[in-house]
């Protein structure tokens, strides 16, 4: 997506939504974003919410009527390349996810390697109103398979999670999924904050299938792993410590000298296409029927899916839409 594709995208999201606003005699301010939940019609965040569910608590399509589903309208926008990021800014503060000399993580660069670290931020994060905190997920970092010129350090915070202080700025905590990252496993998918019973103990928790192959949870008021299991096949990590670091299979890292294959490929098992939490269920899902994972409905759009589905209604119809290639299709049941 060029920057004019995304521009003119956002334009017309701002557009209808300053509309239907206008139309309720409301704004769009913090307090209904933070409770968007309750207006299921609407679709407010990248992630659906602050708690990154990217759940639809609308009715009106369900497993037993999806496979109706018609096209209702298409666009095509302009462009071919893909926008990733800038820094964070927010307000008066700006966090750099490379820190620079003097900053905490430094260290963990060779040289002036962190001059070129990368590290994008390029999805959005999730937000605990209670905690006041923000989650905001980095990329992996550059040279992104090359590793001599930064060195055999962690490469801090790439392939991480940051709890940051909304109002100042600060760091209040890392976890970082993937030290020294030779694979390109950026951990920009989303994160989803669920409060629910945990072995026995109700906790704040967070939720993250990363691209490295695993499945994490922890404590998101402290970054306290509680665990890590993988969700497709892997064979480069032996498990972890109990601080949650990763134990690497010796030689699964990139090497001039080369490695054997490993598992996940370049590709990642996952990326930023949205995973889904069910409230009634309880569980995170990266497929489709949520209690049986069986495809119900698909559409060839003959694009390349790089976007994550959302759903809203208008006057009482429930719609789905996503974006592929260089099109946004939407959907419906016939009326």
């Amino acid at each position: 997506m060029s920057s004019f594709h995304f521009i003119l995208l956002c334009f017309l999201c701002l557009f209808v939504a300053g509309l239907v606003a206008a139309q309720q005699g409301d704004v769009v301010t913090y307090e209904r974003l933070r409770d968007s939940d309750r207006e299921p019609q609407n679709w407010m965040h990248y992630w659906g919410n602050y708690q990154g569910t990217h759940y639809s608590a609308l009715k009106q399509i369900t497993k037993n009527n999806v496979a109706n589903l018609q096209l209702q309208w298409s666009i095509q926008l302009p462009g071919a390349s893909a926008l990733e990021t800038e820094p964070l800014v927010i307000d008066v503060w700006r966090w750099h996810s490379i820190p620079g000399p003097g900053e905490f993580g430094n260290d963990t660069w060779a040289g002036e390697s962190w001059k070129y670290g990368a590290g994008p931020m390029w999805l959005t994060g999730s937000f605990d109103a209670n905690l006041n905190t923000l989650y905001w997920t980095v990329g992996n970092p550059g040279a992104q398979v090359d590793r001599s010129t930064r060195g055999d350090g962690d490469n801090l915070f790439t392939d991480s999670v940051v709890a940051l202080d909304p109002d100042t700025g600060q760091r209040k905590w890392h976890f970082q999924f993937t030290p020294n990252d030779g694979h390109d496993w950026d951990s920009t998918e989303d994160v989803v904050l669920v409060d629910r019973m945990w072995r026995g103990q109700n906790r704040k928790l967070l939720l993250h299938a990363d691209r490295n192959g695993t499945f994490y949870v922890l404590d998101r008021t402290n970054g306290k792993f509680l665990s890590g299991m993988p969700f497709v096949y892997q064979n480069w990590n032996n498990g972890f410590d109990v601080s949650g670091r990763p134990i690497q299979v010796p030689g699964s890292n990139s090497s001039p000298e080369g490695s054997f294959f490993v598992y996940p490929s370049i590709g990642g098992a996952t990326n930023f296409q949205a995973p889904s939490y069910g409230p009634i269920t309880g569980w995170f899902y990266l497929a489709l029927d949520a209690q049986t994972g069986t495809s119900l409905w698909r559409y060839q759009t003959s694009g390349n899916m790089r976007a994550s589905p959302m759903s809203f209604a208008v006057e009482d119809r429930q719609y789905v839409a996503i974006a592929s290639g260089e099109t946004v299709y939407c959907f419906a049941l016939p009326k």
